[in-house]
């Protein structure tokens, strides 16, 4: 069948670090630093020399001058850590940003930062409030300059399902205790090909070395050289200094104002603040209590926090895992909204800023029907008012409800691409095959077949690709009246050359009366393409 249809090309699912492993992806070369460690120094020395305790304010400036003394010793410059590595001086690369203010910010500074590659920068910026943003990325895709080094500045919109074919690799400014996101942020310099080219990884805010991340890639480093496959061909300069320094910094942060207690206290008082545990980079009364935080899950982790501290970070309800983090945070999230509305808000009370959280909450019910959600955590959403248990008949209608609003806002019913970029558009569109497969085998009751059919439910898969297709060239007519050319391709679709097929199928007289019927009946033509 895939020799048929896909020319022997089989669809595999497949991890990053695997797909590297057997050599389907090229190994990258990965470079390492700390962009902001000089920062973080000077905001500990200052809150060192305000301290009133004699003893710990000298103890604390030693070690912040032995850190300046390995940062000197080492010379690791942003400026020659680029000089070094960057060989191709009209290479392309993206720089990810953690938010606008700081991507304008390394715009501003980057001639300086790249000077001994190359004073010639074609610079690029993506992100959601930037209305040239698909302009700006088409450029930056299209610059074939060979005098000049290319730049693409950008927040998260390129995180997933982008590829570039010449890209010589990504400079990660935006921090991250999410392997995920590292992968992704990873995966934009890689591309499947039999090219030698490997690839450059800055990681210049040293995600290699927080969240899970770290164990993860290490693990995976350590099987390819044991195995033998690439024997020098791993690169991980600076890595070994960095660690020296954060680990400097760490036991900074641990003893500034006089003890672990002292920062147990701000993290507790935090998270009854605010109803939530700090990220990474969150600054609490002038301690760094989210990097405090990632240092107590890294001793953890590596079995170096003592059970008396464990038990008190338990008590606390503290999250030693990143994504049990996210989880709490996004149930806080919802507390918050009930105590605002007095009650269990409804999908209308969401709001536009608050749809990831409904994306949050349709997912948890999701994974309770299946049975994937942990029973603790489903009794935490039944005890602040969320309905996790539905009889067959109450789900089912809601779920066709659900359906129909979706037909009713997009004038089709969801395909694949939609279940990949919203969960609540996966719940709908699993259930609604689930609704196909049922009918096939006798299933369905007349009564719910009537319903479906009501909304214009097509029983036939193939058909129901079809008709999402028409109902996307429809649109496309309907806003500009005619498609370019059999190349045209809309929202990652290829409708152009779909609709050429359409085109063939009318003029042989294979197409399908009702097909042609929807055709005429929409005003578009079946002659060509103008």
């Amino acid at each position: 069948m895939a020799d048929e249809f896909f020319n022997g090309v089989y669809a595999v699912n497949m991890s990053l670090a695997e797909a590297i492993r057997r050599k389907i992806l090229p190994l990258p070369v990965y470079v390492t630093s700390w962009y902001f460690f000089r920062g973080d120094i000077e905001q500990l020395e200052m809150k060192a020399e305000q301290s009133s305790n004699p003893r710990l304010k000298n103890a604390l400036l030693g070690k912040i001058r032995k850190a300046k003394s390995m940062i000197a010793e080492l010379d690791v410059g942003i400026e020659k850590i680029f000089e070094k590595h960057i060989r191709n001086k009209a290479g392309k690369f993206i720089v990810f940003c953690p938010n606008v203010e700081q991507l304008q910010r390394m715009v501003d500074e980057c001639d300086l930062l790249f000077t001994k590659v190359n004073r010639n920068i074609h610079k690029y910026t993506v992100y959601a409030q930037n209305s040239a943003s698909d302009k700006q990325f088409e450029d930056f895709r299209n610059d074939k300059s060979d005098s000049a080094l290319k730049l693409l500045f950008c927040i998260d919109m390129l995180n997933e399902g982008v590829h570039f074919d010449d890209v010589d690799g990504v400079i990660m400014l935006r921090a991250t205790q999410s392997a995920n996101v590292f992968y992704q942020q990873l995966g934009r310099a890689l591309a499947c090909s039999d090219s030698k080219k490997k690839p450059l990884i800055f990681d210049i805010v040293n995600n290699y070395e927080t969240g899970d991340t770290a164990q993860q890639y290490a693990g995976f480093m350590e099987i390819a050289h044991d195995e033998g496959e690439y024997d020098d061909e791993i690169e991980f300069e600076l890595y070994d200094y960095v660690r020296d320094i954060r680990e400097i910094l760490n036991e900074l942060n641990d003893t500034f104002a006089n003890s672990w207690d002292f920062n147990f206290e701000r993290i507790k008082e935090y998270a009854e603040k605010h109803n939530a545990f700090p990220d990474v980079n969150t600054s609490y009364e002038g301690v760094l209590i989210g990097r405090w935080a990632t240092y107590q899950r890294t001793l953890n982790n590596q079995g170096k926090l003592s059970k008396e501290r464990v038990k008190k970070l338990n008590n606390i309800g503290f999250p030693r895992d990143v994504n049990e983090a996210a989880w709490q945070a996004f149930y806080e999230e919802l507390k918050s909204i009930i105590r605002s509305l007095g009650h269990f808000p409804k999908k209308s009370e969401f709001g536009d800023d608050k749809k990831n959280l409904y994306g949050w909450l349709t997912a948890q019910k999701f994974k309770h029907r299946t049975g994937e959600l942990e029973e603790e955590k489903a009794e935490k959403l039944m005890a602040i008012g969320c309905k996790m248990t539905k009889g067959k008949k109450e789900s089912w209608d809601e779920n066709f409800e659900r359906l129909s609003e979706f037909v009713e806002q997009h004038g089709r019913f969801p395909d694949n691409s939609d279940a990949n970029t919203d969960p609540e558009n996966k719940v709908i569109y699993v259930w609604a095959n689930s609704q196909r497969t049922a009918k096939n085998r006798g299933q369905l009751s007349d009564e719910r077949i009537a319903k479906l059919d009501s909304i214009g439910s097509p029983w036939d898969k193939h058909e129901a690709e079809w008709a999402n297709a028409f109902e996307m060239l429809k649109s496309y007519f309907g806003e500009r009246g005619s498609l370019t050319g059999s190349n045209e391709v809309v929202d990652g679709y290829k409708l152009g050359k779909w609709y050429q097929r359409q085109v063939d199928l009318y003029l042989s007289g294979n197409m399908q009366e009702h097909r042609v019927e929807r055709f005429q009946k929409a005003g578009i033509p079946l002659e060509n393409l103008r």
